[in-house]
């Protein structure tokens, strides 16, 4: 049975189509009489695209038109969202982002979306396959709903092609003409199949009824109760390819579940979070930061409350990740680039709810944090000079209102409260010792603002230093790769040579072989064409008896001649003229006995041995006529000429003297159609012995030098006479 191509299986079907537009378009650019109705999503949206000329101004095409519905409805959890059937295929396209690193990363969800891509076909009947490829969409579906929608992973790559090339070698040797004998499903009413696809597909349980109301509509075109081993070949394949794919993603499970409980650390252990560019700024998700920290298994205990604190959707700086998150845990976390210039989809956040992230938002977060940075500066500066000219002595601030000023920074408060200054008691002090304090508060704000360079100064050489190694790490892995590429290039170079010393022998050896095929086909061809011209010849011999026999059966020789010899015996009263006739009748029908039964002899011969050569055939002995002294004693008594019998066959006897009876005896020029009387005007083929009209060979040969019954070649006596 032929293969169902995929492309032709993994299509949008028309009503989910129809919601995607409506949801992704503006309802006043879509007219009313538009109808969606074509299986195929381009001509559908190409009828859109003729009706309304904005949409045609915007996409221009229906391809793009296309590639832009297939844009928004790829993000995770986009059927949820959508509210499109679990069992309609994955039309969406994946996304494939880069880590600082330049690994490439995907959803975890789109690893589903790449499972369906496996297959390439289906082996069976096209409504057959288009209920199998719903039913694997629908457990595609329930498997990605197990996995948390924010979550990616590093694409593998070829990771693929085993799993494809077993699915394919199964399509082929799938025995679908056996399955559809299983009476399995005899009987069973459609709520009874649901069950049994559902137990195969592993979600029996579930709540809804998609894998109901898809058999229900697969029911109205075949029924169940007319047609039940229509549903057997989808049962066994539906149960391969969901068994093949549960072990698949069971080998993947690192990469294609989620993580209910932390693990325990390795050197190799990532911790993959998110990395969104707005601007000129990056930020990740708090909270998202914090599960991905915690469930690799790493020790959060130190900055888990600072991180607690914020709401989910509350995002941190790339420089609040350095100081929150210590050395040891950096290490091994890996950031994944998403620019949000480039994203317009809903992006999924770790309770579970979308951020349509517009881009007010993403500024507000920062505005608030840059400000924080600004009014600190202001105030920091700001202080000095008041302490300088202060006639008060204000004491320097305690280490619990640095800790309130440093939380109060990281939850982004748009203004910092201030310290009371309590008033000093200095003022009853000696002027040595208020001049003394105010040289230490000098001398301390100097140091502390030395710490804070001398800090980030350290900041900047690790990420240097860090720089440095992964440069040098970079230029390690390259030479590792270039040394493996060089003996991989000269191991190719060696083989390749062995293989073209190899095909070079092979060629050698088939010219010898093509020679000699060619010699025993020009032997071959040469037997066959005398053989063809044997056969020929027998086959004309053939028709020439069979036209005899025909003649013979159709004019009844012997009875004509019987009838003469009664009517002269009838008409005359001599005994003499009566004996004679007797005689001749006795000897015409003798004569033409033995005619009759050499042609059945031949053409018995022939039709026994097909193969027979012309050679072999016996010759036929002469059709008998009467003699000269009958028909002068028939027009003696009668007053007239002996009448004609079988004139076709008597023709040749009265012309030519080298007649053979194997002849085909001539009588009708195949060229006109007309009788011909006599050899006279006429021409004869020397390969067939067909005769034709003066007039019309003349006219043939001038446009084609052969015998029109033969085809062998024929030239025009008088054009060419024959050399004396």
């Amino acid at each position: 049975m032929a293969m169902i191509p995929a492309r032709e299986l993994f299509v949008m079907s028309p009503n989910v189509l129809k919601n995607l537009v409506r949801k992704s378009i503006d309802p006043k650019l879509i007219p009313l009489e538009w109808e969606c109705v074509e299986k195929d999503a381009i001509k559908n949206l190409q009828n859109l695209l003729h009706i309304s000329s904005p949409l045609l101004e915007r996409f221009q095409t229906a391809e793009q038109f296309f590639a832009f519905i297939a844009s928004v409805v790829g993000f995770p959890g986009s059927h949820t969202f959508f509210e499109i059937p679990k069992t309609e295929v994955y039309c969406q396209r994946s996304a494939i982002y880069s880590s600082l690193s330049k690994r490439e990363y995907v959803y975890k969800t789109d690893f589903y979306y790449l499972l369906q891509g496996c297959i390439q076909a289906c082996p069976m009947r096209r409504l057959e396959s288009e209920l199998a490829v719903s039913l694997i969409a629908y457990f595609l579906k329930f498997k990605e709903s197990k996995v948390k929608m924010f979550e990616m992973a590093q694409l593998v790559p070829g990771m693929y092609c085993k799993l494809q090339q077993s699915v394919a070698a199964f399509n082929k040797s799938f025995p679908s003409a056996t399955l559809s004998k299983d009476d399995r499903f005899q009987g069973m009413s459609i709520e009874g199949a649901a069950d049994v696809f559902s137990t195969v597909l592993g979600t029996h349980g579930e709540e809804g009824d998609d894998i109901l109301n898809l058999l229900k509509t697969f029911d109205m075109k075949i029924p169940i109760k007319r047609k039940p081993r229509a549903y057997m070949p989808v049962l066994v394949w539906v149960m391969w390819i969901t068994d093949t794919f549960r072990k698949f993603i069971e080998s993947n499970s690192k990469i294609m579940t989620s993580k209910s409980e932390p693990v325990e650390k390795t050197d190799d252990s990532k911790v993959i979070v998110r990395l969104f560019h707005s601007e000129k700024h990056k930020f990740v998700f708090a909270h998202e930061l914090l599960h991905e920290i915690k469930i690799e298994g790493f020790d959060v205990s130190e900055f888990e409350d600072d991180l607690q604190k914020e709401s989910p959707d509350v995002a941190i700086s790339l420089r609040e990740i350095f100081e929150i998150v210590p050395k040891e845990i950096l290490k091994h976390i890996e950031l994944v680039n998403l620019d949000l210039f480039y994203i317009s989809t809903p992006i999924p956040l770790f309770n579970g709810k979308y951020w349509a992230c517009p881009p007010s938002g993403q500024q507000q977060v920062y505005v608030k944090e840059e400000q924080v940075k600004q009014d600190i500066q202001e105030e920091e500066t700001n202080e000095q000079p008041e302490i300088e000219n202060q006639e008060e002595n204000v004491p320097k601030p305690t280490e619990n209102q640095k800790k309130v000023k440093l939380s109060k920074k990281k939850k982004k408060v748009a203004t910092i409260s201030q310290t009371p200054k309590p008033t000093s008691k200095e003022s009853e002090a000696c002027p040595k010792c208020y001049r003394a304090s105010l040289y230490t508060r000098k001398a301390n704000e100097k140091l502390r603002l030395d710490k804070i360079e001398t800090k980030a100064l350290k900041k900047k050489v690790s990420q240097l230093e860090k720089a440095e190694e992964q440069n040098n790490q970079e230029v390690l892995e390259k030479d590792a790769r270039i040394r493996v590429l060089e003996k991989m290039v000269e191991s190719q170079k060696k083989q390749m040579a062995a293989k073209e010393e190899e095909s070079r022998l092979k060629i050698e050896n088939f010219e010898k072989q093509l020679k000699e095929k060619n010699e025993i086909i020009k032997n071959l061809e040469s037997k066959q064409s005398k053989a063809n011209d044997k056969h020929d010849l027998v086959r004309d011999v053939l028709f020439n008896l069979l036209e005899v026999r025909a003649t013979i059966n159709a004019e009844n020789p012997i009875s004509k001649v019987t009838e003469i010899v009664n009517q002269l015996m009838a008409k005359t009263d001599c005994e003499e003229v009566k004996n004679n006739a007797e005689i001749e009748l006795a000897e015409y029908q003798h004569n033409c006995n033995a005619f009759i039964t050499a042609v059945d002899t031949n053409l018995q011969l022939i039709r026994e041995n097909q193969n027979i050569d012309f050679d072999q055939l016996p010759k036929l002995p002469l059709f008998p006529v009467l003699s000269e002294g009958f028909r002068k004693d028939y027009k003696n008594t009668m007053k007239s000429e002996v009448p004609n019998i079988c004139q076709s066959l008597l023709t040749f006897y009265e012309t030519s003297s080298e007649f053979n009876p194997n002849e085909l005896m001539d009588t009708e020029c195949l060229i006109c159609l007309e009788d011909m009387e006599s050899e006279e005007n006429t021409m004869k083929c020397d390969c067939c012995k067909r005769r034709y009209h003066d007039r019309c060979i003349r006219n043939w040969l001038e446009t084609k030098r052969s015998c029109p019954t033969c085809n062998s070649g024929l030239l025009d006596n008088d054009e060419f006479p024959v050399l004396s």
